[in-house]
């Protein structure tokens, strides 16, 4: 990963190099100048190692469709494409229809933008530029997969992009009188790449995912905001040595799991190994803040590494953290929740679903705070059904039969936890609300199976309430109890109270 980062640094001084060379020093002179005339100074169209959208394909149209001069540009295979900012957007089209998609494929002459088998190509997206999708295009057969720009089988691709933008128009696809459902509509997608950076991107109101990664490697995502988007912030599907840096993934509303970021792969070949997650915002979003779901990996033994190092989480609708899919031991490895924050979630701070003590979770040093904000409610549901609420649960997940379920629930350290929260509130339960819930929903009718029980739940947490200290409880497990193994958290009480 240094020698990607090395690399990243080296392509990154060479694109700034590039890009300085052809800006006239006589800045008075350009703030005077036309934009077309500065662009032409800034940008000349005749050299060989620069290919400016502005001069290609038809160039810029104040009002129209300028498909063609972005596609133009990206196929020149210079080392260099600028898309300059202009007085308005550049309009991206996928042709009306998609001549020749069928469901769940599209041919890649439908797609707007694309690349296919290049390497070693810098974008730089002038400050201030907007690529936007077409209004009243994008309509493809049901569940087909049409991004507004693929990068499919590249190598070093740098896209610079501070202060640019790609935006679409979700409130227009979310609309079934109009438009077919399709959670695929992304802004961009990355599949079969390698050294992959995107650089300071707003990526907004799509129709799918702001970004979506399948069988990456060494990619580097920094100081991005994936916002208002329709299933997801971010999704990765399949990725190794990926790091996400200084972005914000906020406002996923329309279609499930509807969350800031999902880590979920389709197939038992792929892969979530090294992925660093660092100072990322997941906020707002109408599902969970940040989903781990590698379901589809218990074909075949194999292990993930996913790391979230002062990553926040705040004001989602669901969990800031769910897990969910760790179901097999045959899925071994770790995820690290080191430090950061999960904050005024409106039900659980993290969930796990029918969590195998084969992947070990640590949570180091996390503040939770002002979750559930409710409270556990009035009668058993909310210990006790489908949907617990207290600031970490562990629970089967909703509305499955769970024929393998002889596993207990566990595989998670907490180091130095800190939870803090209310139990003065609108329930009558409040004093025995805990701040840990396990639910084994097959042990209750209709099913009523043995209680598989818990394992390898230790550390230490510090539990900050407006109670007194004698009434913190501890882990609360609803039903008949089952065995438990090496389970033992200290609860710390009020420490500074």
């Amino acid at each position: 990963m240094i020698a990607g980062v090395i690399h990243f640094i080296g392509s990154l001084a060479l694109a700034v190099a590039a890009a300085t060379s052809y800006v006239g020093s006589d800045t008075l002179l350009l703030a005077r100048t036309p934009r077309s005339v500065v662009d032409s100074i800034r940008w000349p169209c005749n050299n060989p190692s620069i290919a400016n959208a502005a001069c290609m394909g038809g160039g810029w149209k104040a009002s129209g469709d300028s498909t063609a001069a972005i596609r133009a540009a990206l196929a020149t295979n210079r080392s260099l494409v600028v898309i300059h900012r202009m007085e308005g957007p550049w309009i991206v089209s996928t042709d009306g229809s998609i001549p020749g998609a069928i469901r769940g494929y599209c041919p890649r002459s439908c797609y707007a933008l694309q690349m296919y088998r290049q390497r070693d190509i810098t974008i730089l997206i002038e400050p201030g530029a907007e690529i936007q999708a077409q209004r009243g295009a994008w309509h493809a057969p049901q569940m087909t997969n049409v991004p507004l720009l693929r990068i499919e089988d590249c190598h070093n691709i740098t896209i610079l992009a501070e202060g640019a933008k790609i935006t679409m128009w979700k409130q227009d696809y979310s609309n079934a009188a109009v438009y077919n459902h399709s959670e695929f509509r992304f802004g961009i997608a990355v599949y079969s790449s390698s050294q992959v950076r995107v650089l300071g991107l707003n990526v907004s109101s799509t129709g799918g995912d702001g970004i979506y990664l399948e069988d990456v490697h060494d990619v580097y995502v920094k100081d991005c905001f994936l916002v208002d988007n329709f299933r997801q912030g971010m999704s990765v599907i399949s990725a190794e040595n990926l790091t996400v840096e200084d972005t914000v993934l906020s406002g996923t509303s329309g279609t499930w799991p509807k969350c800031g970021l999902d880590l979920e792969p389709d197939y038992g070949y792929q892969k979530l190994f090294n992925i660093t997650f660092r100072r990322v915002v997941a906020s707002g979003n109408a599902g969970c803040g940040f989903s781990v779901a590698p379901r589809a990996l218990a074909s075949r033994p194999q292990a993930i590494s996913i790391t979230f190092e002062d990553c926040t989480a705040d004001g989602n609708a669901q969990a800031g953290y769910t897990f969910q899919g760790l179901t097999s031991p045959n899925i071994t490895g770790f995820v690290k929740i080191i430090r950061g924050s999960i904050h005024n979630q409106q039900r659980v701070g993290i969930q796990f679903f029918d969590k195998n003590p084969s992947v070990l979770v640590t949570i180091s040093q996390l503040s939770i705070s002002s979750t559930t904000t409710n409270g556990p409610g009035e009668g058993p549901d909310p210990l006790e059904g489908w949907w617990p609420r207290a600031p970490v649960v562990f629970s089967s997940y909703p509305n499955q039969i769970h024929p393998w379920k002889k596993f207990p629930f566990g595989g998670v350290f907490f180091d130095d936890l800190s939870v803090s929260y209310s139990r003065i509130n609108r329930s009558s339960r409040a004093t025995q609300w805990p701040w840990l819930v396990i639910y084994h929903i097959d042990v209750h009718e209709p099913r009523k199976l043995p209680n598989p029980g818990e394992a390898n739940i230790t550390g230490s947490i510090k539990l900050y309430t407006e109670t007194p200290a004698t009434s913190c409880p501890g882990i609360w497990t609803g039903g008949p109890a089952g065995p438990q193994l090496n389970v033992s958290v200290q609860v710390e009480c009020n420490p500074f109270y």
